[in-house]
């Protein structure tokens, strides 16, 4: 990517993308949660909980894991159609 913006337009985008497959597609009909997981989760936390995933943390404010959770209903009312 050619800058930290347009890296998170383009997750953004994908998570639009995720959003409508899930409430349009057979396949996806029983999706309940999603989870990332990556060491960018940890390195950059701040980013992932202001586009909606929860990650835990320990009492310092630091992520306790490198896993990152969203529930169907929070991933739909973010980024699905308005």
């Amino acid at each position: 990517f050619e800058s930290g913006k347009a890296a998170i337009e383009s997750i953004k985008q994908g998570l639009k993308s995720l959003a409508q497959r899930v409430s349009t597609e057979d396949d996806f009909k029983n999706v309940t949660e999603i989870i990332g997981q990556s060491h960018l989760v940890k390195n950059k936390h701040r980013i992932w909980t202001q586009l909606g995933f929860d990650i835990p943390v320990d009492e310092m404010g630091k992520p306790k894991t490198d896993t990152a959770t969203m529930p169907r209903e929070k991933l739909l009312e973010l980024y699905g159609q308005k």
